[in-house]
């Protein structure tokens, strides 16, 4: 209930990272957008236990917004994040609570699903309750096509590992017309 509990790599020492200390190292590095702490349940767990874990993100999340406001020097936003995993009446006491909050933006997050397809059914269901006056942002999806799906539920901005990923190990997203140019002399970047 107070937070994430966990070993430190460095050391082995426990850390615990409340909410308030979330907000803290986040206002701190100067990120622009901010996000509350919360659990992100893996797709297997039962819906009491994603019920429990939704419920304590909410909370986790007003903590998180009384931290943000003690310390906000106009230059950050706070955006709360959507739980309840593949639930549909859990999605929907998550959006209905996040909505109510004065966050500056929503974040869909938690899990959403097995596959794709029910990724893409669980992001435009959760879509489209969201509020419009908020930017919408989905967390950890990046893949190119699901950027494409997302865009068209609503979706204005992704966090993802893949182009770093992608970068890292010497590949690049590039558009087709750069591929296509006949000139050999032409700049491919």
């Amino acid at each position: 209930e107070n937070g994430a509990e966990f070993r430190s790599y460095h050391d082995g020492s426990r850390q615990l990272l409340t909410p308030e200390r979330s907000i803290n190292v986040q206002q701190e590095l100067g990120a622009d957008l901010i996000l509350v702490l919360d659990e992100c349940t893996p797709f297997n767990v039962d819906k009491e236990y994603t019920a429990q874990s939704t419920r304590r993100s909410h909370r986790w999340a007003i903590r998180s917004l009384d931290e943000f406001v003690r310390g906000d020097d106009g230059t950050q936003a706070l955006y709360g994040i959507i739980q309840g995993g593949t639930y549909p009446d859990l999605r929907m006491e998550s959006i209905e609570f996040t909505n109510r909050q004065p966050f500056f933006g929503t974040a869909i997050g938690g899990s959403l699903g097995a596959d794709k397809g029910m990724m893409h059914d669980v992001v435009a269901t959760t879509a489209k309750h969201c509020r419009t006056d908020r930017p919408i942002h989905l967390l950890g999806i990046g893949g190119v096509t699901d950027i494409f799906h997302g865009v068209r539920y609503g979706i204005d901005t992704f966090d993802c590992v893949h182009p770093t990923r992608l970068g890292r190990h010497g590949g690049a997203l590039v558009m087709a017309h750069y591929w296509e140019q006949e000139d050999p002399d032409a700049r491919h970047f």
